[in-house]
């Protein structure tokens, strides 16, 4: 899952048209829920954790990558 899975990203066309729409009902619906609040936490919750494990991957692998070439520098 992105972490844009509850907002519709905007578009070039979307932009312009929120300048337009001086009521704010662009934005109406623009929001994905789930059937319950419990799923919507529950699927935000899993979407958090699913980040925090990315993060944790990356900084992961440039520390390795960072060994690598120290031990290559060595």
């Amino acid at each position: 899952m992105s972490n844009s899975y509850f907002f519709n990203l905007p578009s070039y066309l979307t932009g312009a048209a929120r300048i337009l729409d001086l009521g704010a009902t662009f934005d109406a619906g623009s929001y994905l829920y789930g059937a319950t609040p419990a799923e919507a936490d529950a699927r935000a919750w899993v979407m958090d954790w699913n980040a925090i494990q990315m993060d944790f991957t990356a900084a992961a692998e440039a520390s390795e990558q960072e060994e690598s070439v120290q031990e290559e520098a060595a």
